[in-house]
């Protein structure tokens, strides 16, 4: 979904608690503008300027305060039990 829509991106995978992937933009300082951090259940579409992303459908989680404002991805599967990661 990244790459279709920023195909200039590049993808740098980091491994840490948890597997992330960041997108960014090659030769610009501070290119890194999203990621993806994988969970057990579920991961999340984190957004390097998210707060200041316009979000009409409220559709973003996180203040960008105590946590970076990301777009939560579950499985269908999680969903439905309702349990969380």
């Amino acid at each position: 979904m990244v790459s279709a829509e920023a195909p200039e991106a590049e993808e740098v995978l980091y491994f840490g608690l948890r597997p992330v992937i960041v997108f960014r933009i090659p030769d610009r300082k501070g290119g890194a503008f999203c990621g993806v951090v994988a969970y057990a259940r579920r991961m999340n579409l984190m957004f390097s300027d998210g707060a200041r992303l316009a979000d009409p459908y409220s559709a973003l989680v996180g203040s960008g305060k105590k946590d970076a404002p990301h777009l939560p991805v579950k499985d269908k599967r999680h969903r439905a039990t309702g349990t969380s990661d």
